[in-house]
């Protein structure tokens, strides 16, 4: 039985969109054009969820390849609002292949989807939808690469204290000895002086012993909130993508967007054809 909410189709979309300027100085990011990839999800009633990744080095091709044959054909057919319960199906069905890389990356895309859909049919941002405990949450300023050198950060963590932010985050346990990185945060520290809140994020390359002893080597410095990725939970957070200034004939939601030269390629799975550069057709869940 069908019902408004019944998923009935998967779009994705993959964009390539030159950066304005040079890209970031965060050390994984290549001097090629940003790679992004959407995912529209459509119900039996015409609501449409859309979400994005950001793929730092490539890869939009391998995540379409598992969007179209480990994900499509285990979600057309299930009820959107089944957002847990789609969720667990994917995270056990593909720990053949592993749980984590693009198995999960791209079951990401299918989880902020699901949510878009839920909150359009409740009309309700997804804020009040999960309770509404906070009206407000404070800003704290990213970009603060490793790839600018110390005082490169200290100089762009000054930018974002200059707009009267009171917390900013900068990169560790990346591609230079963990030591170096410690002593950032010290002078990241003593430029700040006491009153704002310095983050560091060591969840990027390196294994996660040298993730646990730069955070470690950082706390007795007040670098608050490290964000060491030390443990494998049920639940990994998705990695989306910041808006982009582009536009594109088939990316409907950019429309009122400065335009962009960019490349875009299209592929749509239903539950029993897909049209665009692939056209093998998916088989069907088990009932």
């Amino acid at each position: 039985m069908t019902t408004a909410t019944t998923i009935t189709e998967l779009r994705s979309t993959l964009l390539q969109v030159p950066w304005r300027g040079a890209p970031p100085a965060a050390g994984v990011v290549p001097p090629g054009p940003r790679e992004l990839y959407v995912l529209e999800i459509e119900t039996q009633g015409g609501i449409v969820g859309m979400s994005y990744l950001h793929p730092l080095r490539g890869g939009l091709q391998t995540i379409d390849a598992c969007m179209k044959e480990l994900i499509a054909p285990q979600v057309i057919g299930r009820d959107a609002t089944e957002v847990e319960a789609i969720w667990q199906a994917l995270y056990k069905s593909n720990f053949w292949l592993g749980r984590m890389g693009v198995t999960v990356f791209a079951q990401s895309a299918v989880d902020m989807a699901l949510w878009d859909i839920v909150g359009k049919r409740a009309s309700l941002p997804l804020f009040r939808l999960w309770g509404a405990a906070r009206g407000e949450v404070p800003a704290y300023g990213s970009g603060c690469f490793r790839g600018l050198g110390r005082d490169g950060m200290i100089t762009r963590a000054k930018e974002f204290t200059g707009m009267g932010l009171k917390a900013i985050k900068m990169q560790v346990a990346h591609i230079r000895p963990w030591r170096e990185d410690v002593e950032n945060v010290k002078a990241m520290r003593e430029a700040m002086g006491g009153g704002v809140e310095i983050i560091s994020r060591a969840t990027i390359c390196g294994p996660s012993s040298r993730r646990r002893t730069t955070c470690r080597s950082c706390s007795p410095i007040r670098c608050a909130a490290a964000t060491a990725s030390l443990g494998r939970s049920r639940r990994r957070p998705s990695r989306g993508a910041s808006p982009s200034p582009l536009t594109s004939s088939t990316s409907r939601w950019c429309i009122s967007w400065p335009r962009s030269p960019m490349r875009a390629s299209s592929n749509t799975w239903t539950g029993t054809t897909i049209s665009g550069s692939n056209r093998s057709s998916p088989a069907r869940p088990a009932p």
